[in-house]
């Protein structure tokens, strides 16, 4: 499903190998020696970001199924030259009252993927925020319209368990606490665009 958030076109579908996936991390959801705070984030979220024992998790599956959606979402942008995929990608784990501030991954990567691999029921919701719309609530326009107010700083997707939405890198988001005391469990990834060099074709 292809939507336009504040005219930037954002993609949501289910992620093909979903339940493989969700079986490969089933165990290390619940293993603390590769989750850890990261001091720079204001959020307490627990994530295996800048983990080097990241590097020996299963998300091999994960890439290679994002990677199928991601051609399809570089569709809507007229991306016809060979590409080359550069992928960083990390497990965030939210435990209850567990949340995530405003940020964005703008930098070397052009999109960015947020994975529903585990999200019960109260367990947060990942919100799209644009601040440039914060002095229209803040003015009152709002109030002076019958109709639903079309220009919203926070825009909170439909997302089921198993989906997964992509965006451009540089577009701002945030996950609300878990209210729960299940753990939802996440998967964020980073992707680079290159042109493949005629050696690699």
């Amino acid at each position: 499903m292809l939507q336009n958030l504040y005219a930037i076109p954002v993609y949501k579908t289910k992620l093909p190998e979903h339940e493989k996936v969700q079986q490969e991390f089933k165990d290390i959801i619940n293993k603390d020696d590769y989750f850890e705070k990261v001091s720079s984030w204001y959020s307490n979220v627990d994530t295996t970001f800048g983990n080097p024992e990241a590097t020996k998790l299963p998300f091999n599956t994960f890439i290679k199924s994002a990677i199928v959606v991601l051609n399809e979402y570089i569709k809507h942008f007229k991306v016809d030259a060979p590409i080359r995929y550069g992928v960083e990608c990390w497990l965030n784990r939210y435990k209850e009252n567990y949340h995530q501030e405003v940020h964005n991954h703008a930098g070397r990567s052009i999109f960015s993927c947020a994975y529903m691999m585990n999200t019960p029921k109260d367990s947060g919701n990942f919100v799209f925020y644009k601040n440039t719309y914060d002095n229209l609530h803040a003015s009152g326009l709002p109030v002076l319209s019958s109709q639903p107010f079309a220009y919203n700083n926070r825009i909170t997707p439909p997302l089921d368990e198993g989906d997964i939405i992509f965006f451009p890198s540089t577009l701002e988001h945030y996950v609300t606490g878990n209210k729960t005391n299940t753990v939802r469990a996440t998967i964020s990834a980073n992707f680079i665009l290159e042109i493949k060099q005629d050696e690699e074709k």
